[in-house]
């Protein structure tokens, strides 16, 4: 029940909790693999599309229907890595979830307040897609 209720919060700590196992079974996973994810299957409770409410948003919900339209997928940034324009100075990690801003700040090095320019090649981005299902 509590992963339908909080799945925000429960499901980064599942991952990180496999992907600890893993690297304790073995060393050499953490070389391989940077991240994991934890499958689930059958959720207990079944909603109806119909009854779908604004409470049911950030929960998980199980529903039966068919996928009638999808979106592209979109790259969405999750770990930015920023340069200072001025003096070069590297800043972050900054860690994303959904639409969070970055307040920067002034540079620790030349006390700019910017610009940054985002590091492309040391940020990480994660695949999103949209389905609408009827």
């Amino acid at each position: 029940m509590w992963l339908g209720l909080e799945p925000i919060y429960l499901i980064p700590e599942l991952n990180a909790i496999l992907y600890n196992t893993l690297c304790k079974i073995s060393p050499q996973f953490k070389n391989i693999i940077k991240e994991t994810y934890v499958k689930f299957y059958e959720l207990p409770l079944l909603d109806k599309i119909p009854m779908l409410k604004v409470e049911h948003m950030t929960k998980l919900v199980k529903v039966k229907g068919a996928v009638t339209a999808r979106s592209e997928v979109f790259s969405q940034l999750k770990k930015a890595m920023y340069k200072c324009f001025r003096c070069g100075e590297q800043k972050g990690p900054y860690f994303l979830h959904e639409r969070e801003t970055i307040n920067h700040g002034a540079c620790r090095a030349c006390q700019a307040s910017g610009p940054y320019l985002l590091e492309k090649l040391k940020s990480v981005y994660r695949n999103y897609q949209k389905l609408t299902v009827q």
